[in-house]
């Protein structure tokens, strides 16, 4: 009997704890052995509008898919368009002063990296000066 009890409790155990990715299943992952309900990384992304130099920009998201969506919404333009993704990092969007078209992105851990290096990669396609248009961060 004593052995039933404990097959059944076994048996119970790792049928209530196996949809959480509980300890007993490989590929689990986490503290003790169990998923973590949230990602480890948030989601962010900035859409861009080349022709008038309007973004619109996200973060936290749990998803890049929202991410995404929400900044084109923010955009709010028929040419916006997700210039740069990121999760646990931040994104910036820097663009000429005379001609928004011309623009560079770029994504690094911290927000003064990925604002240098899109202000390079926009000084790369122009011979003006480039400005920071947006910027921001998701942990």
């Amino acid at each position: 009997m004593k052995k039933l009890l404990f097959c059944m409790a076994v048996l119970f155990s790792s049928v209530s704890f196996g949809e959480w990715g509980g300890a007993w299943f490989p590929g689990s992952y986490g503290y003790w052995g169990y998923q973590s309900y949230y990602p480890m990384h948030t989601y962010g992304s900035i859409a861009y509008s080349p022709s008038t130099g309007i973004y619109g920009f996200s973060y936290n998201h749990y998803a890049a898919s929202q991410a995404l969506n929400q900044s084109v919404f923010r955009c709010n333009l028929p040419d916006c368009r997700p210039v740069v993704w990121f999760a646990g990092a931040c994104g910036s969007v820097a663009a000429d002063t005379e001609n928004p078209a011309i623009y560079g992105w770029a994504w690094a851990a911290d927000a003064y990296t990925a604002q240098q290096q899109a202000v390079v990669q926009c000084g790369l396609r122009t011979k003006g000066s480039c400005k920071m248009r947006a910027w921001a961060c998701s942990p």
